[in-house]
């Protein structure tokens, strides 16, 4: 049976908290001790009736969760506990060791430790992780993909990364000359949890007369900036009267943290492309008409200058569930906290904003920083490896999904039947870009200060160009 080996978790990793300028944010999972199950585990998927018969006599195959929300579980305990997540992922593991007779262990870390530990056991050719689990952000695959210890997972023939077990969005988005070295799918179930989300108190659209039916609104593809503008930004108040609008006393019609991600999600949701990858290559191309009016129009949302006192966990902890805001944007994660699942007040989920109705699709970009991503160490056994990955992700896709995204996430989590049509519009629409994730001569972090604290946005993306360039130009050399 496996072994869980758990190395450097300290208080703080696993308390954690929002993000906070360049800190990063939390998106704790609750742990349901439900023992609710209603499907059956389907043991002859086709995936895997494909892959072939396999008996490896016992072999090891090792998974590091370089994960610094171990809370957000990608490993299972070593028995069935009523938790619906972890019970998911323990009959994954007795299926698939029992399947091809291998045994599956498991090594926990931090996310920057974790895939530094990978780094130097391929450049000292040691074969001690066979999958990586982990966070793109934070020094973590994002950081190792371009110095030579990630296989291109393009090589790995039993990975069938188009289909509906891994992400086909990022499939798209993840490329580089026909090399990707890190995506995601089904084979973490902390994706389900990762897209951007807005977060209404309905209590609170009564109580303030909003009569807007906004899941209507989302199905008919009218759910735009301008319209949630004018639907909540005249709430915002500054009750104390000093001149600051605070998290810890002050009432806003719409609520926000204040980092790059929150900027870049805004952008995302509103149709921006941050960057274009394309068969010529990746190109940024933000000094443009669509651009500077979609900011102009997040400027008229959003809340310049909030003070997030001791903490932005507050934006959900406190301000939303005491009823002081009617909207705040976050991620899916926080509709498994404890929080909110017992916030006296109703609240709906639903995507972010488009930029006008006809933006054809709502877009909703995924947290990096949650550990959901795969690598594979660049000296991998690509037959061994690939097989039994394939076969996890392609098992999650059919017995885990239902447990974590339509029982835990949908069933659970929600509120009300149209909550959950709002959470399927936004998984599938979960999506990234290379320059969400490297922040292209500082653009990304420059469009937030002109976001959410009021810069001047003249000149200045025309300005980071030859630093764009040049940083793409690298990261392309490097891939």
């Amino acid at each position: 049976m496996k072994r869980i080996i758990l190395l450097l978790l300290t208080a703080s990793l696993i308390c954690g908290m929002l993000s906070c300028g360049n800190e990063k944010p939390t998106n704790p999972v609750d742990n349901d001790t439900s023992t609710d199950d209603t499907s059956a585990v389907d043991t002859t998927p086709d995936r895997i009736q494909e892959l072939g018969s396999n008996n490896f006599e016992g072999r090891t195959f090792t998974i590091l969760d370089a994960n610094d929300y171990p809370s957000q579980r990608n490993i299972p305990d070593d028995s069935e506990n009523g938790e619906i997540v972890n019970d998911a992922l323990y009959r994954r593991e007795m299926y698939i060791e029992n399947l091809y007779n291998i045994d599956i262990e498991y090594v926990q870390e931090n996310a920057h430790d974790g895939t530094g530990k990978l780094k130097n056991s391929v450049l000292a050719d040691d074969r001690e992780y066979d999958l990586c689990l982990s966070t793109i952000l934070g020094g973590a695959l994002g950081t190792i993909a371009n110095e030579g210890v990630l296989a291109n997972l393009m090589d790995i023939q039993s990975l069938s990364l188009s289909e509906s077990w891994w992400s086909s969005l990022l499939y798209d988005s993840l490329q580089i000359n026909g090399k990707m070295y890190y995506t995601s799918g089904d084979i973490s179930p902390v994706l389900y949890i990762s897209p951007a989300a807005l977060f209404i108190n309905t209590n609170l659209l009564e109580d303030y007369n909003i009569e807007d039916d906004i899941c209507s609104l989302v199905l008919e593809g009218k759910w735009t900036i301008d319209r949630l503008a004018e639907m909540v930004k005249a709430f915002d108040q500054d009750i104390d009267n000093d001149g600051k609008m605070h998290i810890d006393n002050d009432f806003f019609g719409y609520l926000h943290l204040g980092d790059v991600l929150t900027s870049n999600a805004l952008l995302t949701g509103a149709g921006v492309d941050l960057c274009e990858n394309t068969a010529d290559g990746i190109k940024v191309e933000l000094n443009n008409e669509k651009t500077i009016n979609a900011v102009e129009k997040l400027k008229k949302l959003v809340v310049n200058g909030v003070n997030y006192g001791t903490s932005q966990d507050n934006v959900v902890n406190q301000t939303f569930v005491d009823d002081r805001a009617i909207v705040i944007q976050h991620f899916l994660s926080s509709a498994q906290l404890d929080t909110l699942r017992n916030m006296q007040s109703d609240f709906i989920v639903a995507p972010l904003a488009k930029y006008d109705e006809d933006q054809e699709n709502y877009h909703s970009l995924l947290n990096a920083w949650n550990a959901c991503f795969i690598g594979v160490p660049a000296n991998a056994d690509f037959e061994y490896v690939g097989l039994v990955t394939e076969a996890l992700a392609y098992y999650s896709y059919k017995n885990v999904r239902p447990q974590c995204y339509e029982l835990l996430l949908k069933a659970k989590a929600m509120r009300d039947e149209q909550s959950t049509q709002m959470v399927d519009i936004i998984f599938d629409s979960a999506y990234i870009d290379f320059n969400a994730l490297y922040d292209f001569g500082g653009v990304c972090s420059r469009l937030k200060s002109v976001i959410l604290n009021d810069a001047q946005l003249s000149s200045t993306i025309a300005s980071l160009q030859p630093s764009i360039d040049a940083t793409v130009e690298s990261l392309v050399e490097n891939w």
